[in-house]
């Protein structure tokens, strides 16, 4: 059940229960959860302090106690919206803000775009980027030349003609699947 909130509260796109989570361990999965957009709430989590607040207010709307401590609050630092048939972008500019994202995943779902600044989360924090079973025929060049860090990159399964040059933007890159 997603949190709706008609108090003023911003809507998370995601349980309380789940946010709060993922505020606590920096890892966040709505694998299979009926997703055709990512949820705002999945963009408030690069500041841990922020989330904790909005989560505070959530709850509170919904007449819950929030033990949430923002200071032990984490950074999203993996990311994982696999098996979502219904994805069919990544582009939403708040993956810009994402800049502690590690490991993103977004397998098995029906992406046919893919946009610069959701490519490039995470930036030189980025070590696995995992796109496979998707739709997705091109990718932006300037968005992977910001994963100076990655070292998976999974385009397999898709209808990509051709791969930008990953060697000046992608160096430590180990393993490519496509």
């Amino acid at each position: 059940a997603m949190a709706a909130v008609s108090s003023g509260a911003p809507e998370l796109g995601m349980t309380v229960s789940v946010f709060e989570h993922a505020i606590a361990t920096g890892s966040l999965s709505l694998d299979g959860a009926g997703l055709s957009g990512v949820p705002a709430g999945v963009f408030l989590l690069a500041d841990p302090a922020e989330a904790a607040s909005v989560a505070a207010q959530v709850s509170e709307a919904q007449g819950r106690k929030n033990e949430g401590r923002w200071w032990e609050g984490r950074p999203l630092a993996k990311l994982s919206l696999s098996n979502n048939p219904d994805l069919c972008a990544l582009d939403d500019d708040g993956f810009c803000g994402l800049t502690s994202l590690e490991s993103f995943r977004a397998d098995r779902c029906g992406i046919e775009r893919v946009s610069a600044a959701a490519l490039g989360a995470g930036g030189p924090a980025m070590r696995l980027l995992s796109l496979s079973s998707n739709r997705i025929t091109a990718l932006p060049a300037e968005g992977l030349a910001t994963l100076s860090g990655l070292g998976v990159l999974d385009l397999s399964k898709n209808r990509l003609e051709e791969v930008p040059s990953l060697a000046a933007c992608a160096p430590s890159l180990e393993r490519l699947l496509l």
